[in-house]
């Protein structure tokens, strides 16, 4: 979802929780984890979510160089691992 809607959507859904703080959204992951940083106290946990490409750049930010490419065959790998896995309860 793009950032300016999902803001939109979380200010919207505020009301019917106990949600009183602010929004904010940035167009490029290391302008917002900068913010994010910025604003965080030293006992604060910033998570980031979404797609392989959100997560990769992230990666990045923080030092973690391996590529996208990587991040996707190592998922694909566990996901197969977890299918051989289970695979004896879907008989």
């Amino acid at each position: 979802m793009e950032p300016l809607r999902l803001k939109k959507r979380i200010k919207d859904l505020a009301p019917l929780t106990n949600f009183q703080g602010e929004v904010f959204s940035k167009d490029r992951v290391d302008m917002a984890l900068n913010m994010a940083l910025n604003m965080a106290h030293e006992d604060d946990l910033v998570v980031v979510t979404g797609s392989f490409y959100t997560v990769g750049e992230a990666k990045i930010y923080f030092g973690e160089k391996e590529s996208l490419k990587e991040l996707r065959e190592s998922f694909h790998e566990e996901k197969i691992q977890r299918e051989e896995k289970y695979s004896h309860y879907r008989n």
